[in-house]
């Protein structure tokens, strides 16, 4: 993956979070599509801070 695929990936990860953030304080959804919203931050959240990662020569990759 190179830097420009990372920095994609992080936006779009952001975006979605933003998106299930408004949804969890919309007072009209249900306690089930507010439960599945969380859990969705959550897994976002873990992929955005435990993916372990390598930088070098403009290509970043998952370390093994």
């Amino acid at each position: 993956m190179d830097e420009q695929d990372y920095v994609d990936l992080q936006t779009l990860l952001a975006k979605l979070r933003v998106i299930c953030l408004k949804e969890v304080g919309n007072p009209d959804i249900s306690t089930t599509d507010r439960e599945r919203n969380f859990k969705l931050i959550r897994n976002i959240d873990n992929i955005r801070n435990k993916m372990p990662l390598k930088a070098g020569d403009g290509i970043i990759e998952l370390i093994k």
